[in-house]
């Protein structure tokens, strides 16, 4: 008899320390997303823009590392961090990184491969996102971004961010490499931006 109560108290006893490590687990995971939904839930708006070298985007002649003022409307091109509950149906587990970008669109829908001075190449403007999804380092300095398949990312649209840094300012720092059509043809240029969030709805 004293054998089946000692079971029952240890068996009592296991399954409480259970619960209250569950509920533990429960609340640092709680406590980690609400910290991380504070600290970076948001749309964000480019500050700067720079590349790696001197480029003609807009076919003025001169060329300049000033990428945001080779493109218009690149101020409303923003970056988008979606913080949604784990329990969402979005792969891993992880969050929603989207960034948008001035596509440059050319009417015949190919860019081509060579700049001719005296030849006319009809192109525009078109604003749109990449989506991909996106983990926190432990100490919240780096984003790590994943593409969700290869039909998302090519070497024109939708580049996947070589590294995306958040600085101790609060900025966020994409870098990427993309093949940009300027006064020298096709160039491959290494793009730096940084982003301030300007409103925490996304």
């Amino acid at each position: 008899m004293k054998t089946k109560t000692l079971f029952r108290n240890t068996l009592s006893g296991l399954i409480l320390a259970i619960s209250f490590w569950g509920c533990q687990t429960i609340d640092l995971e709680e406590e980690l997303y609400n910290t991380t939904y504070e600290k970076f839930h948001g749309k964000y708006k480019i500050v700067r823009c720079t590349s790696d070298k001197p480029v003609d985007i807009n076919l003025d002649g001169l060329a300049s590392t000033e990428i945001d003022k080779e493109i218009p409307d690149l101020e409303y091109s923003y970056l988008s961090l979606r913080i949604l509950k784990r329990t969402l149906p979005i792969g891993d587990g992880s969050y929603v990184f989207e960034m948008g970008w001035q596509e440059q669109l050319f009417v015949n829908g190919i860019q081509p491969e060579e700049y001719k001075p005296e030849k006319h190449y009809s192109f525009s403007y078109a604003n749109q996102f990449s989506v991909c999804r996106c983990t926190f380092s432990s100490d919240f300095k780096k984003i790590n971004v994943k593409k969700y398949s290869d039909y998302d990312i090519n070497e024109y649209r939708w580049v996947l961010p070589e590294s995306v840094i958040v600085r101790n300012d609060g900025l966020i720092e994409v870098i990427f490499t993309k093949r940009l059509y300027t006064s020298k043809g096709v160039q491959s240029v290494r793009i730096t931006t940084l982003y301030e969030r300007f409103t925490k709805k996304a």
